[in-house]
């Protein structure tokens, strides 16, 4: 059990002013099996705020900027106890969580990784033990590198290039795991010592929820903050909004501190 100190921060800057800004953000942990949360603080610089739920138990925060502005500003800080030997079992959306999503689904092109996860497999297998196959296989095959991909990169786009981040990592070992009808989830959060947010892959078996970061070949452990989890990188965008305005450009400032 190890207790975190965790400080989200970004900013949104609009080179030209922008208004009727409405805009939803995943970057609030909730308090579930493995993690409770403890003294959280929000400040968003907006007209109005609310929280809410959506179909993937996920605490969203949703909010409004009538007037034009330049920059939404949000901070979001507590503390997270976390416990990794607690498991989740919720059995909700197993079905959903076994098909192809936009950025998941499987072509041809990723056959010679079906084919080596397959000869490492037994028929004594569990899901959770296919799963770390394929996470071994994964790592081994791609290299990790910023700028290459992008936010729309889908799991096959990625693969043919041998290379991405965390989110691509995982989109990939999605498309396997459905391939092999594995329940699996993307989940997105922080890690200690990261200064991103941080994106991971939940497999189904046997009646719990696993971790696996494929990206850093681990299993996940009290190191890991949950903000939300979905089918793809898309159920879990952080920062999502829409407004009016001629501003064509917009520039971002994230900090991150996660620290014991």
């Amino acid at each position: 059990m190890k207790t975190l100190n965790f400080y989200y921060s970004f900013e949104t800057e609009f080179k030209e002013p922008v208004n009727h800004h409405y805009f939803t953000l995943k970057c609030l942990p909730k308090t579930e099996a493995r993690q409770t949360i403890q003294n959280l603080r929000v400040y968003i610089n907006s007209d109005y705020h609310s929280v809410s739920q959506d179909s993937f138990q996920n605490k969203f925060i949703y909010g409004y900027k009538e007037i034009p502005h330049q920059l939404l500003k949000v901070n979001v800080h507590g503390q997270a106890i976390i416990d990794w030997q607690k498991y989740e079992t919720d059995e909700r959306l197993l079905s959903v969580y076994t098909l192809y999503s936009q950025y998941t689904q499987y072509d041809q092109s990723m056959e010679d990784l079906i084919e080596k996860a397959s000869l490492l497999f037994s028929q004594q297998d569990t899901n959770y033990h296919k799963s770390l196959k394929i996470m071994d296989v994964i790592y081994e095959m791609m290299t990790y590198q910023k700028g290459v991909t992008h936010v729309r990169t889908t799991a096959s786009e990625a693969y043919a290039l041998k290379t991405g981040v965390c989110q691509d990592y995982c989109h990939i070992m999605l498309s396997i795991l459905r391939y092999f009808h594995i329940p699996c989830r993307y989940v997105s959060g922080l890690l200690e010592g990261e200064e991103f947010t941080h994106a991971w892959v939940e497999i189904y078996s046997k009646g719990y929820w696993y971790g696996l970061d494929p990206t850093n070949h681990l299993l996940v452990d009290d190191h890991y903050i949950v903000f939300a989890r979905g089918r793809d990188a898309k159920d879990t965008l952080v920062n999502k909004g829409v407004f009016y305005g001629k501003s064509k450009e917009q520039k971002q400032d994230i900090q991150i501190v996660v620290e014991e």
